[in-house]
């Protein structure tokens, strides 16, 4: 599944690049900006990659320059987070009649890959307040991390793949893989802002 179908239902989704509606929209300014120059990307998660590195390395030399980064860092990660919420659906504009379609849909295959990451196909396969029948593989400890040891599903389970990532993936700064909770927020309204309680994540 690609980005067809998040088109077909919402031509938002038809964008050229998140990085173009960032520049387009203004939010994506000099410094910043000049990071992706540099970079010779377009990509966002490449370049908050390299600053949380930058960052880290920083503060174990106990550099005062790494709160300056930071403060860059969580700008760009807050400009990425406007930029997609410009172009995602809301979950209110996706009708019930949709979702369980889709839902009805998936759960005919074994295994379901996506090249998308929006939001579209994880709330269809929630449809009912239940993922009964999927998995994401997102499920071990509290925190819904990702364990490549813990893959065993039981038979007749939709498996659903990000293969390009989604929304509500992170990495951690340790570099653990795993999926946020919606926090009494939504999960797109989430997205470009870190928790009280994380440090330097960013996307999947």
């Amino acid at each position: 599944v690609g980005n067809g179908l998040s088109s077909h239902i919402w031509p938002g989704f038809g964008y050229a690049s998140l990085y173009e509606r960032a520049c387009e929209d203004g939010i994506l300014v000099g410094g910043d900006r000049a990071l992706f120059t540099a970079s010779a990307t377009e990509n966002f998660e490449s370049v908050l990659g390299a600053l949380a590195v930058s960052i880290r390395t920083l503060q174990a030399l106990e550099d005062p320059a790494a709160a300056r980064l930071r403060t860059r860092y969580l700008r760009i990660q807050a400009t990425l987070g406007m930029a997609v919420r410009a172009v995602h659906m809301p979950l209110r504009a996706l009708p019930a009649r949709t979702r369980a379609l889709l839902r009805r849909t998936l759960r005919d295959y074994q295994c379901v890959f996506t090249t998308s990451y929006d939001l579209l196909l994880y709330w269809c396969a929630g449809y009912g307040a239940s993922f009964d029948g999927f998995t994401d593989f997102f499920f071990c400890n509290e925190h819904l991390e990702f364990d490549p040891a813990k893959t065993t599903v039981d038979p007749g389970v939709t498996r659903l793949l990000y293969l390009h990532g989604a929304l509500h993936l992170i990495i951690d700064a340790d570099g653990v893989t795993c999926k946020r909770r919606s926090r009494g927020a939504s999960l797109l309204a989430q997205f470009g802002h870190q928790h009280e309680t994380e440090t330097l994540t960013r996307p999947l």
